[in-house]
């Protein structure tokens, strides 16, 4: 099934989606939301058991996140704001990761292998290394098994300590989640032998 052109979808049925504790509405096309989106198939099928009076309610989420969700739900493409870096001390992650967590909750595989080409390519780029902050909430809003937390760890354990930490290493592995940690030390016994020691795109199948 070929996805719905914008052109086709005007006019069509919309659906308000709720967001954060703001309560901002989205008045969204419900055929855009079906096609790409998982969690919203299954909202809007059946009763609505996701839903009500025909509005969807999300407080938990991220508004930042979300609007990146929606111009990309009505584009294909990413906005500018996802090229922002995470800032050493922030407590909330950069738009880019928070994205990618919600992409993961509202079930938008594209969403999330785009935003994982970008990661990469920027990640591998500029050397840097993910801050201790944002692998916590990684590894807190993430599954195991999605290749997001092998691609932060991989990042952390090749990233130039120099551009991404103004802590000392004692100081950084202590605050690391014991998952990651044990992850670590396997990719770097790996990296102990291996020929090439770079980030590479294809080793994350999102």
């Amino acid at each position: 099934m070929s996805p719905p052109r914008i052109s086709e979808v005007v006019g069509t049925a919309t659906v308000i989606v709720r967001i954060g504790a703001e309560a901002k509405d989205y008045p969204l096309h419900q055929e855009l939301l079906r096609y790409w989106s998982g969690y919203f198939r299954g909202a809007l099928s059946g009763d609505w058991t996701e839903t009500d009076d025909e509005v969807i309610h999300l407080e938990d989420v991220d508004i930042d996140a979300f609007q990146v969700f929606v111009d990309w739900l009505y584009t294909k493409r990413l906005p500018p704001c996802v090229y922002d870096l995470w800032k050493e001390g922030e407590k909330t992650p950069s738009v880019k990761f928070a994205s990618y967590v919600l992409a993961d909750r509202l079930l938008v595989a594209e969403l999330k292998a785009d935003l994982m080409d970008m990661i990469v390519h920027q990640f591998a780029n500029k050397g840097i290394r993910p801050t201790p902050e944002l692998i916590i909430h990684l590894f807190d809003n993430l599954p195991e098994s999605d290749p997001m937390l092998q691609f932060v760890v991989d990042a952390y354990c090749l990233g130039d300590w120099s551009k991404s930490s103004k802590m000392k290493p004692e100081e950084e592995v202590d605050r690391l989640p014991r998952d990651a940690l044990v992850r670590m030390t396997l990719q770097l016994n790996k990296l102990c032998f291996a020929e090439e020691r770079f980030l590479r795109r294809e080793d994350y199948d999102v």
